[in-house]
């Protein structure tokens, strides 16, 4: 998941908070709609997860990339790499 932040970043023209919500929301669709449908667990997981299971699961993804996000700006700014900034 986060090789796949690293390949969308660059690309997208956003604050860094705002990439890894959309970037969580790209591998959360991906996740629920192709991977565990797949697999036979059904859309997000639905065939053993209730609601709140797969509200838990999105927001944990969520938080994973934002997390990501602003882990990615601090080294960014400790390296003098170029970046966005929040």
């Amino acid at each position: 998941m986060a090789v796949v932040y690293a390949i969308v970043r660059p690309w997208i023209g956003l604050r860094l908070v705002a990439i890894g919500i959309w970037a969580a929301l790209l591998i959360w669709l991906l996740n629920s709609a192709v991977v565990l449908p797949a697999i036979g667990e059904g859309f997000a997981g639905s065939r053993h997860l209730e609601l709140a299971g797969m509200a838990m699961f999105a927001t944990f993804h969520t938080a994973f990339f934002v997390l990501l996000a602003l882990w990615d700006q601090m080294l960014r700014s400790a390296m003098n790499w170029p970046g966005r900034s929040f």
